[in-house]
């Protein structure tokens, strides 16, 4: 069964909401950790201290009420498909270790 990481539902929101809101209060937080040529978590956490701005970014963060509701401000910055393409290329060939074909299929 094909996971669609472009959907909302491929993310673990409340946690992130959990956090971002821990983060506010001055809490740190342990972020999961992920394999990204697996698609999968993976054992081990990385500790997130909080600082006076917390920056959530991504293609699904204000598809959540509760995630948008713990935001004070809002950008959304729209760029070109072919940018977008170009960006995702490059980060998942030299950062996630993917194939050209992994990424476009």
């Amino acid at each position: 069964a094909n996971q669609n990481f472009d959907h909302p539902d491929s993310l673990d929101t409340e946690l992130l909401v959990q956090h971002v809101k821990a983060l506010k209060q001055g809490k740190s937080v342990c972020v999961p950790s992920y394999d990204y040529t697996t698609h999968s978590r993976v054992s081990g956490t990385t500790l997130a201290a909080p600082r006076p701005v917390v920056l959530v970014e991504g293609i699904l963060i204000f598809s959540d009420a509760d995630l948008y509701a713990t935001m004070d401000i809002k950008i959304f910055v729209d760029t070109d498909d072919d940018i977008r393409l170009i960006r995702r290329i490059q980060r998942d060939t030299v950062e996630r270790g993917r194939s050209l074909s992994g990424i476009i299929n």
